[in-house]
């Protein structure tokens, strides 16, 4: 509803493309020969307390009513206002911003930058983008921005300014004069500078300038609408413009020794025009000494962008992760620790900006153990420290997805790995279940930085797996398989994440720890129709068959009942379900479905996940089935409430290691090393079992 005391105004101003709020304020001011402070009122607007009041942060309803007096389609004025910056962490104040440095994302509370060619054509509109410091240069004439008035060397629109008080002829600097000045406090009565701003000399750049070309490129981060391309990945603006300036922090801040010779050769590379003239930026006492260095300077802060331009603008991960090259040291060292822990947060991929570690990582693969391969996930489009660790993306960023988990629990993962993933990367020709059992290992180890005998505990396998885990990757790597087993597993791991298993295999490795012998009167048809009959022996083959159906166990791994006694026994069994085990099919789903029946457990009796491809390089999790040869199946309610409570029968991680002495010296390095910031060389990690 309109305020009774609005009405439209006689002579209507139009606001031009691009143009802040503030600037088309002062054209209408001018247009009726009235200060700003006289105009407000009428518009229904609040005289502004600070620089950026006109701008930032104004009631939405006296937006409309303004758009309504002027004749404005509704919502225009929207985008005049630095809000629509809100979800880049523009919007606000520096001191506002919470739990981010400000100069992480460079912004600033009061001033502009100006181009001086604009001015001159448009007769005195400023752009809303010229309050931002990521303008440093002009796209339409190819010239950098000037930050300063060059009669009195102060920044336009700054807080002691004061626009309020007396017309104002944009293109003209309205500071106060400094000789006034130096006969006591500013006052309105006080003259002005006046020096034009539309007649200043700019350096011109050139059409294809690198410094035009990122402009460009941060251009559509900045107004984008939807997610944008990234070194090859579609990522949120905020993730893009967190990883432009994360790289500029490098460039910055790091005093390396050879850091400057490094940019200079990247520069001489050809990824950045020899045309950019690079200063060398010296060490100073603070870091915001150096940050207010780049600030201060168009030419320099368009240049240190170049450089991350240059790495974020490439097509794909692992052209990215060459062009870091620049700040990457030579010759294996480590970034020198200074300025806190931040570079070696950097080298370690842990700065809690995805993009950079998602570059770093991928730069590091090469280097990196199989265990945390697995943990970062660097055969993922997107390597990433897990979840809750130190450095990571917070719960429900890019590029975890918000309402899913960002690892596959251990009671949703059978002992031994499905049988089309264990197919489609077992190398080994002895089937010894270890292969199997390893990659089952493998897919709750991705995303976390679990101890591999905590996850052997937690799947009911012999803590000693945990060491032949290790082993079974390294001799896969030898064999050149691993690659190829990693990029299958974390495709997998990806799906289940979306769409988790059916069946709790945790719950059914208690429920089931050590099963009955079969009833013999239903073997014994079953035998009958197969052309067998029955003895004890292959009454308990048949208990050890049931079991592994249900529970995706492997009877080697057993410890109840049903474990085979010794070698041969084992053998007969192996023998005993390849030559029966397919004509046994029906008897074993129907005996599974009634004990699942009994113990109220509502689930397929077995399931599997589907490839898409013979390579085993994607997977479909496939529809339960739910089809039933017994009658009485229903829902239990206890079942349905025993599910939603998030029961959890996994095993606590100490029945694995049992505090042995490797385990203690394993925490106390994880203790060591999390003081210091960064958690790349300790083999356990913060997240639960699985859990992130």
């Amino acid at each position: 509803m309109f305020q009774a005391s609005l009405r439209e105004l006689p002579i209507r101003i139009p606001i031009t493309e691009g143009e802040s709020l503030q600037s088309w304020i002062e054209a209408t001011a001018a247009r009726y020969k009235m200060t700003v402070r006289e105009l407000l009122p009428a518009l229904g607007l609040p005289a502004p307390r600070t620089a950026y009041g006109l701008v930032l942060d104004l009631d939405p309803q006296v937006l409309r009513n303004a758009e309504w007096q002027a004749g404005l389609p509704t919502g225009r004025l929207d985008e005049a206002m630095l809000d629509r910056f809100a979800s880049l962490g523009l919007a606000c104040y520096p001191t506002q911003e919470i739990g981010r440095p400000w100069e992480s994302l460079w912004a600033r509370a009061a001033g502009a930058s100006f181009c001086p060619r604009c001015l001159t054509e448009n007769g005195g509109r400023w752009a809303l983008s010229w309050y931002l410091k990521w303008t440093f240069a002009c796209t339409r004439h190819n010239v950098l921005m000037a930050m300063r008035c060059d009669a009195c060397g102060r920044i336009p629109r700054t807080r002691r300014e004061n626009r309020l008080d007396h017309i104002i002829d944009a293109r003209r600097c309205c500071q106060y004069s400094l000789e006034a000045l130096t006969t006591g406090s500013p006052h309105r009565s006080l003259p002005r500078c006046g020096a034009s701003l539309a007649g200043q000399v700019t350096e011109e750049l050139g059409a294809d300038h690198p410094i035009i070309a990122c402009q460009k490129w941060i251009d559509g981060i900045l107004f984008a609408a939807e997610e944008v391309t990234v070194a090859g990945l579609r990522v949120p603006p905020k993730a893009a413009l967190a990883a432009v300036s994360t790289l500029m922090r490098a460039a910055v801040v790091i005093p390396d020794s050879d850091l400057a010779t490094r940019r200079v050769n990247h520069v001489a590379t050809g990824l950045v025009s020899e045309g950019i003239t690079l200063p060398l930026i010296e060490p100073s006492g603070s870091a915001n000494g150096m940050y207010g260095a780049v600030s201060d300077s168009t030419a320099l802060f368009g240049t240190v962008a170049a450089l991350a331009c240059d790495v974020l603008a490439t097509p794909s991960l692992a052209v990215a992760a060459e062009a870091m090259m620049w700040v990457v040291p030579h010759g294996g060292r480590r970034i020198k620790q200074s300025r806190g822990h931040w570079p070696l947060h950097l080298e370690s991929g842990s700065t809690g900006v995805p993009v950079v570690d998602a570059i770093m990582l991928r730069h590091r693969e090469p280097a990196l153990s199989p265990a945390f391969r697995l943990s970062h996930r660097t055969r993922n489009p997107i390597p990433r420290r897990p979840a809750g660790s130190a450095g990571a993306a917070r719960a429900g960023e890019w590029p975890f997805r918000p309402g899913c988990a960002a690892s596959v629990h251990a009671r949703l993962v059978p002992q031994v790995a499905w049988k089309p993933l264990s197919e489609a990367f077992d190398w080994q020709t002895s089937d010894t279940g270890v292969v199997a059992a390893t990659l089952s290992m493998a897919v709750v180890r991705c995303g976390t930085y679990a101890e591999w005998d905590h996850v052997a505990a937690w799947l009911g396998l012999p803590p000693r797996l945990g060491d032949t885990a290790t082993n079974i990757l390294y001799r896969m790597n030898l064999a050149g398989h691993l690659d190829k087993a990693l990029m299958g597993i974390d495709a997998l791991v990806e799906e289940l994440i979306q769409h988790p298993p059916p069946i709790d295999y945790a719950r059914r490795r208690w429920v089931f720890r050590d099963v009955d012998l079969v009833t013999p009167s239903r073997l014994r048809r079953a035998l009958h129709a197969s052309g067998m009959t029955l003895s004890d022996r292959r009454r308990r083959f048949a208990t050890m068959l049931l079991w592994e159906t249900i529970t995706g166990g492997d009877v080697r791994f057993a410890n109840g009942r049903q474990k085979p006694i010794d070698r041969t026994d084992r053998q007969e069994y192996a023998s005993f379900r390849k030559e029966y085990g397919p004509a046994l099919g029906d008897y074993i789903a129907i005996e599974g479905e009634r004990l699942l029946l009994y113990n109220n457990i509502n689930e397929p009796v077995t399931w599997q996940p589907e490839p898409k491809d013979s390579a085993g390089q994607a997977w479909l999790s496939a529809p339960a089935d739910m089809t039933r040869h017994l009658p009485g199946w229903q829902a239990p309610s206890r079942q349905e409430r025993l599910r939603r409570s998030g029961r959890d029968y996994t095993p606590p991680a100490r029945w694995g290691s049992r505090l042995d002495p490797r385990e203690q010296r394993a925490r106390a390095a994880t203790m060591q090393i999390q003081g210091m910031g960064t958690a790349e060389d300790y083999p356990c990690g913060s997240a639960g079992p699985g859990v992130a």
